[in-house]
């Protein structure tokens, strides 16, 4: 496996700051696996500060998306109560147009009632006219039967 070059620096760094600082042999491989710890620590800082920084992005689309959700609903529930207002304005406008329309029926009943009994009233009199009329041929008709010899 090949370092890379800032890597390589790092360590070189690393070994001479060791050097100066401890004035003895230093143990390579020690030294060595020391740096790795220390990377690896830092690099497990760095995961729990990223999977901390996501738990709280991730909270605050939560709470995001339920504040969304709840203005949604807001919105729906107005909607439907608009909706509702609306249809019993549309109701109540048939029912008074059914109104209408029942008392318009009502009344050309009425008119026909009225003229049936004006036709009947008019057919009695005819007919008692016939009957009259038929009468007086009868009688004419008895007259010149008794007349005759």
């Amino acid at each position: 496996m090949v370092m890379p070059e800032e890597v390589r620096k790092e360590i070189a760094a690393g070994l001479e700051e060791e050097l100066i600082r401890n004035q003895r042999p230093l143990d390579f491989l020690g030294y060595l696996l020391q740096r790795m710890d220390n990377m690896e620590g830092n690099l497990r800082q760095e995961i729990k500060g990223v999977r901390e920084e996501m738990k709280q992005e991730i909270q605050g689309l939560r709470e995001e998306m339920k504040q969304e959700i709840q203005g949604l609903r807001g919105e729906m529930k107005q909607e439907i109560h608009g909706f509702r207002g609306e249809m019993k304005q549309e109701m109540q406008a048939l029912r008074g147009e059914m109104q209408g329309y029942r008392e318009e029926t009502k009344q050309e009943i009425q008119a026909l009632h009225v003229e049936i009994h004006e036709t009947m009233r008019w057919s009695k009199g005819a007919i008692a006219a016939v009957i009259v009329g038929l009468g007086g041929v009868i009688a004419s008709l008895l007259a010149i039967l008794v007349r005759l010899p």
